[in-house]
């Protein structure tokens, strides 16, 4: 097995904790997910009950867990790029990115989460080809994609960036108003529009990385984050129900900026937690068991909760639901995967390589 982030990395800064960042991004994930139903979003039934505060309460999680997910990459991928000397050569680089992101999404997508969703959907052969093979909506496998698609477009602009941080972030924005107009205009066949509109988040934690190496801490300390963040917050919520261009162009804008500001912010906040973990909570223990399976969680976890909500919808009350599904889903997801990673063949099947 190999070791992780934070046996492989030094112990002044974040680096020492991004697998408690990590893992715990995933776990919010699937927090997330068993909330989504009050969201509307992906499920083929809508709540028994409504509860506001439950939707809220996904909303803010959907705020920040990806978008700190991505940051995070980003930041990991300027200390082995610029620090450690890795990624020096595309094809070598792409390929790690096949073995770890394509080939789990083939995998699961094949075996698991496409026959889920055809059951659940009465999903034809077209429907299939359109959102797995054309990733169209591959469920929660669309992040894999536009991972992957980030780490593409991203490499052969690193060095300029790496650079020109400021004509960096000009080319991140570009990019991601051309993922709202193209969203607009042409269908999400292999996830383009999410990768371009991701790049932001990606080229952040880029530069925060770059900033650490260069002795620049954070200007705004973590509280200011925190009431910017809520602020941000309440506007997106006061701006939802809106319609017409106008009050897109200032969602989508705002979305931006507190996307942003949260995936910041749950960086700092998780980084600051995971420093403090192994001496004072003691919660790092638990937090091993979750690490080497944060992958396989993510790839299976998703329709677990879709069996839940479609036997216990309206049979309970909704946040014995929530709790259900993120326990049941939490549990038997990490149950296949820690199976799987018994063997070579499933473990590099997952991207545990």
């Amino acid at each position: 097995m190999k070791d992780s982030i934070s046996q492989r990395m030094n112990n002044n800064s974040n680096l020492a904790y991004c697998d408690f960042i990590r893992t715990t991004l995933m776990v919010l994930v699937v927090l997330g997910h068993s909330m989504d139903l009050w969201m509307g979003n992906w499920f083929n039934q809508a709540p028994v009950t409504e509860n506001n505060i439950i939707k809220i309460m996904a909303l803010w999680l959907n705020s920040f867990h990806t978008y700190a997910f991505t940051l995070l990459s980003g930041y990991l991928f300027y200390y082995l790029k610029y620090e450690k000397g890795k990624y020096r050569k595309f094809i070598p680089f792409v390929t790690n990115k096949v073995k770890r992101l394509l080939v789990p999404y083939i995998f699961s997508s094949v075996i698991w989460v496409a026959p889920v969703y055809a059951y659940y959907y009465e999903a034809g052969p077209l429907t299939l080809f359109r959102r797995f093979i054309l990733c169209e909506g591959p469920s929660q496998l669309w992040f894999l994609i536009m991972l992957f698609g980030v780490f593409l477009c991203f490499y052969p602009l690193a060095g300029f960036i790496q650079s020109h941080t400021v004509f960096g972030s000009g080319i991140a924005l570009i990019l991601f108003c051309v993922s709202i107009l193209g969203d607009h205009f042409y269908p999400n066949y292999f996830q383009i529009w999410t990768i371009l509109g991701y790049i932001p988040f990606f080229f952040a934690g880029f530069v925060i990385r770059k900033r650490e190496q260069q002795g620049k801490n954070f200007v705004i300390p973590v509280w200011g984050y925190a009431i910017v963040d809520l602020m941000l917050f309440i506007l997106y919520l006061i701006l939802i129900p809106y319609k017409g261009m106008l009050f897109r162009v200032l969602i989508y804008s705002e979305g931006l900026l507190l996307h942003i500001v949260s995936a910041i912010l749950a960086f700092r906040v998780l980084g600051y937690i995971g420093k403090h973990a192994e001496t004072s909570l003691k919660v790092f223990r638990v937090f091993q068991v979750f690490q080497d399976s944060s992958m396989g969680v993510f790839l299976f976890h998703q329709q677990f909760i879709f069996f839940v909500i479609n036997c216990l919808n309206g049979k309970i009350s909704p946040w014995l639901l929530v709790m259900t599904s993120f326990i049941i889903s939490l549990f038997l997801s990490l149950c296949i995967t820690q199976l799987c990673l018994k063997h070579k063949i499933t473990r590099n099947l997952i991207g545990c390589n």
